[in-house]
């Protein structure tokens, strides 16, 4: 899933939320399947003793579920509306601090129909519980701003095991992108063609996913409408 840029900072979910209800068609089961993962990390602060929650089937696979970081208060209210939290399933009170990028965290949130990668600043998606577990939630948000430029970036919320992930271009160029607290991001060339696809290595083995770029953006890039 992609989301293009805006000219603001999109602080709230329950928008995000209700565009891709409409997109699953009330079955969430089967919407957002298409992406990649890989972790490793070590740290402290890890609390294995948790009463069931939404986020107890995944903790077995990512350590920053796993961890005791919760984010403030004040940020999760502006992230994740109320609402948006009951009629998804989402837990707040599971939500767990995980990588800084950039100006800001990202914050994953888990639920009993979704899990989320929040960030403080305009990267967010949420996917299927069944996608995120079998290391498939890649997203791309395309042209946002950052530092006044047109930019698109590349993000994912991987299990345990993947230590990178390689962005692949139609040519065959190749970026990397360290997986840190279960999370790669990688800030990319917003000039045509984009790449669509990534590849790790998970238990022995080469993968390769979808970065969440459509074909026909990819083509484009972050280019400027043409005026009639």
């Amino acid at each position: 899933m992609f989301r293009r840029g805006s000219t603001g900072r999109v602080q709230k979910l329950a928008v995000y939320l209700s565009a891709f209800a409409l997109i699953c068609a009330g079955s969430l089961s089967s919407c957002g399947n298409g992406g990649q993962t890989e972790t490793t990390a070590t740290g402290s602060g890890l609390n294995p003793q948790h009463e069931s929650t939404p986020a107890s089937p995944l903790r077995n696979e990512f350590l920053v579920l796993r961890r005791d970081q919760k984010p403030p208060t004040s940020i999760l209210e502006k992230l994740v509306p109320e609402e948006s939290a009951k009629q998804f399933g989402l837990d707040p009170g599971e939500a767990r601090v995980a990588r800084r990028w950039g100006h800001g965290r990202f914050f994953v949130v888990p639920g009993t129909k979704l899990v989320c990668l929040l960030s403080e600043g305009p990267l967010q998606n949420c996917w299927p519980r069944a996608t995120v577990a079998s290391g498939q939630a890649f997203a791309a948000a395309i042209c946002i701003p950052i530092r006044s430029q047109p930019s698109v970036v590349v993000f994912a919320l991987l299990p345990d095991g993947i230590s990178r992930v390689a962005i692949v271009w139609p040519n065959g160029h190749r970026r990397l992108a360290p997986v840190v607290d279960n999370v790669a991001v990688a800030r990319i060339d917003p000039s045509a063609p984009l790449p669509q696809h990534v590849r790790f290595r998970t238990e022995g083995r080469f993968v390769t996913r979808l970065t969440g770029i459509p074909s026909d953006v990819a083509r484009r890039g972050c280019t400027a409408p043409s005026r009639p």
